[in-house]
């Protein structure tokens, strides 16, 4: 069927969207990547989440005022913001230590996890072409790793990332159908600065004005890259936007080797592709989620 001017529009602007959504979150990485060099990863993962929620309260009376705290599911919610703590963590320590490239060809296995564990915990039917990607896919995983030589501890980080990543997604979508996206977002952050806060102590940390500031804009950043993927789902169907996500890999290997002088290799090159191919494959085979987030 061929689209109608107005949708095909409709259709550039949400890939747009999303082009400048996964932007956001690799930008959100390279700067925690950045402090963690000088300042403890919990408190930059608390203070991504502190400003996401004081930035939402700040819109508040714009996006729905008490309906952002609606929820019919307050222990899903819960569970889902603990789920996108763990993943924000692991992939925040990840980056300390890794290339940026090779973080993300590796986290990128979210849309396998998905397939596997939305066969085990909703009963979703895993065909025969998806198993045969979800094994490419972690092959493709082990060339990035390169397992043969001497490998970073790290490495598992991004894998663990995928996974909470995965389970995140298929809270998500159970929490859809009784609340909205916003108040999902507006929750996330109050978990992760409820849970956090309390510890501060434990890991505080003296930031420069300039750091306080790219701190600041990490939490910016976070909540809007979620705000553009909000408003991009509006605006086209799920098929169409998840292999666009795919395109954060080319940003992380732009800002890697601009800012911190990393350059991929043919391991993270190859592997990452046949991660990325697979990846595609689960997708386009009807698998639940599609990693279509990031921090």
């Amino acid at each position: 069927m061929t689209r109608q001017p107005g949708e095909r529009d409709r259709t550039l602007l949400a890939i747009g969207f999303m082009c400048m959504a996964v932007l956001c979150f690799v930008i959100l990485d390279s700067v925690a990547k950045y402090l963690s060099a000088r300042h403890p990863v919990p408190m930059i993962v608390w203070g991504r989440f502190a400003v996401h929620v004081l930035a939402l309260s700040m819109l508040a009376p714009v996006l729905g005022g008490r309906r952002l705290v609606a929820t019919r599911r307050p222990w899903l919610q819960i569970g889902r913001g603990g789920l996108l703590v763990v993943a924000t963590g692991s992939i925040f320590v990840a980056v300390k230590y890794l290339p940026l490239t090779q973080v993300y060809a590796i986290s990128f296995t979210s849309p396998l996890f998905v397939a596997l564990l939305a066969g085990a915990l909703l009963g979703e039917r895993v065909g025969i072409v998806r198993w045969l990607a979800i094994v490419c896919g972690f092959g493709g995983v082990l060339v990035v790793i390169r397992p043969d030589i001497e490998m970073h501890w790290a490495v598992a980080l991004p894998v663990l990332m995928a996974v909470a990543w995965a389970l995140y997604q298929i809270a998500t979508r159970a929490l859809a159908a009784t609340d909205t996206a916003l108040t999902t977002l507006f929750f996330t952050g109050v978990f992760g600065v409820a849970v956090l806060t309390p510890l501060l102590p434990l890991f505080w940390s003296n930031f420069a004005l300039r750091e306080w500031a790219l701190l600041a804009g990490a939490g910016v950043l976070a909540l809007g890259g979620h705000l553009l993927l909000i408003r991009a789902y509006a605006m086209a169907s799920a098929s169409v936007l998840a292999p666009v996500v795919y395109v954060q890999i080319v940003w992380a290997a732009l800002i890697g080797w601009i800012v911190f002088q990393e350059l991929p290799d043919a391991s993270t090159i190859t592997g990452g592709a046949v991660v990325i191919a697979s990846g595609l494959i689960v997708l386009r085979t009807g698998a639940p989620g599609s990693g279509i987030e990031s921090q």
